[in-house]
C-alpha cells in the first residue's frame, strides 16, 4: 500500500513539474505518446498475474517452469503489441514524425514489463516488502532523472 502511494504522491509531483516545463502542445504530444503505448500495453499483460501466483503457492517445486512460462508468454504478447503499435504509427503518424519517434521511445520501455514476472514469487512467498524497496528506489531514480532533465532544459 506504502508503494501505491509514495507512488501517486510522487508521480503527481513530477508530472506537474514536466506538464509546466513542457508546456500544453508538448505535454499533449508526450500524454498522447503514453496513451498509445498504454493502449497496446495490455498485450503484454495476458492475464496472468493472479494465475502465475496461483500455480506457485500449489506447485512450488515447478515454480521454475511456471514462472518461465509466464515470462516467455509475456514476452510474446509485448513484442507483438510493440510491433503493432509501430505499424499503427507508421500507418497514422507517418515515419518520419516526431510522433512516431516518440510513440517508438515510450513504447520501447513496455519491453521490460515481461520481468514483472520476479514480483510473482515474492507474492506467491508474501514477501513483497522486497519488491517494494525496489519499486521506490526505481521511482526515486527515474523521479529524479526526469526532474534533472526539467531543470537543465534537456
Amino acid at each position: 500500500m506504502s508503494d501505491k502511494l509514495i507512488s501517486l504522491g510522487v508521480g503527481f509531483v513530477v508530472s506537474v513539474i514536466v506538464a509546466r516545463y513542457l508546456g500544453p502542445e508538448y505535454y499533449g504530444l508526450l500524454s498522447y505518446t503514453i496513451s498509445i503505448a498504454a493502449l497496446f500495453a495490455a498485450a503484454g499483460h495476458v492475464g496472468l498475474n493472479g494465475l502465475v501466483v496461483r500455480e506457485i503457492v500449489k506447485k512450488p517445486t515447478e515454480r521454475d517452469i511456471t514462472m518461465g512460462t509466464s515470462l516467455g508468454l509475456k514476452l510474446v504478447g509485448v513484442i507483438s503489441g510493440y510491433l503493432i503499435m509501430l505499424a499503427y504509427a507508421v500507418f497514422f503518424e507517418g515515419i518520419d514524425t516526431v510522433e512516431f519517434k516518440l510513440i517508438a521511445i515510450v513504447g520501447a520501455a513496455l519491453l521490460f514489463s515481461p520481468f514483472d514476472i520476479v514480483d510473482f514469487w515474492f507474492q506467491a512467498f508474501v514477501q513483497a516488502r522486497y519488491v517494494t524497496c525496489v519499486r521506490i528506489t526505481g521511482l526515486a531514480v527515474g523521479s529524479s532523472l526526469r526532474l534533472i532533465c526539467v531543470f537543465t532544459g534537456f
